[in-house]
């Protein structure tokens, strides 16, 4: 559902957002959502100042009642059918200035690729906008909350994961719907094509020289430009990717360590256990033991 949403949004805004429509494609299918924590409240009173989520993006719908946010200079009107949509880093005020009853359904969560991509950070969504399907979000809210409550530890994973993104990709629908909504400028296909390029062929080695290359820009603007777009240098961005992989292979694959180190790369153990090691911190033999030894005995091989 998550793609039909960005591929219909492609169509309405013309041929380059097509083209760049198959990169935003294959990251949004590479990311995964983790939602950190979620509720519902009602509020007679609220006033919440200088609140600022250091790590993971915060969406909340309002079912009924008013309120009012506050994101720098300006003040939105929350009514009923309105969705707040607040990133990272983002300095807000969330209050009431009447003795109604309102009602909030939130949720704070990150959607990312080895849990350094952030993938929403593309998109130039507006902190307040209309919810067009409130009764399907009402409905997918409330089975994402009893998700949560599901009994068998398997199965429970999936369907909260199922929940997770069919919530997701309702608020996305309206918000990619909205006037102001578009892939945050000033990125451009060129550059979604190489962090996309980085994903895919994660195991090749890359210089800043060949980087400079595909963009047909200098070595020196070529990262400078990266890392205004995508918070870090074109190198760190690849090397956090493959130890970002690297983790999860080691908790997740049943693969040895020389077969992750040439998935990611690596002729040699002992140069992805140095590479490993300089970052993380141990060597990825004691990360797996470490994994697994804290893992219950039914993930377990």
């Amino acid at each position: 559902m998550l793609m039909i949403v960005l591929y219909d949004y492609a169509l309405k805004n013309g041929g380059i957002a097509i083209l760049m429509n198959e990169s935003l494609l294959f990251l949004l299918e590479h990311a995964d959502i983790d939602v950190v924590k979620f509720d519902v409240h009602a509020r007679r009173e609220i006033g919440i100042f200088n609140r600022v989520l250091k790590s993971f993006y915060m969406m909340t719908y309002v079912k009924q009642g008013k309120a009012k946010l506050r994101v720098g200079d300006r003040t939105y009107v929350l009514n009923p059918g309105t969705v707040i949509f607040i990133p990272p880093h983002v300095e807000h005020d969330q209050f009431k200035d009447s003795d109604e009853e309102t009602v909030f359904l939130w949720w704070h969560f990150t959607y990312k690729i080895d849990h350094c991509i952030d993938v929403l950070a593309l998109f130039d969504i507006p902190y307040v906008y209309r919810l067009c399907q409130s009764e399907q979000f009402e409905i997918a809210f409330g089975q994402l909350m009893h998700a949560y409550g599901h009994n068998h530890p398997i199965t429970a994973a999936i369907y909260r994961k199922a929940k997770s993104l069919e919530v997701l990709s309702i608020l996305l629908d309206s918000a990619l719907s909205h006037e102001s909504s578009a892939v945050r400028p000033p990125i451009t296909t060129p550059f979604l094509g190489l962090l996309c390029g980085m994903i895919r062929h994660i195991g090749s080695r890359l210089t800043l020289k060949e980087i400079a290359k595909e963009l047909h820009l200098n070595d020196a603007y070529a990262s400078a430009r990266f890392k205004e777009l995508f918070g870090t240098s074109p190198i760190l961005m690849h090397r956090q990717l493959k130890i970002e992989r690297a983790k999860t292979l080691l908790a997740t694959a049943d693969m040895s360590i020389m077969e992750i180190a040439e998935s990611l790369g690596f002729e040699e153990l002992s140069n992805f256990s140095r590479f490993y090691k300089s970052i993380v911190g141990i060597s990825p033999m004691q990360y797996r033991k470490n994994i697994r030894s804290s893992q219950p005995a039914f993930t377990r091989r």
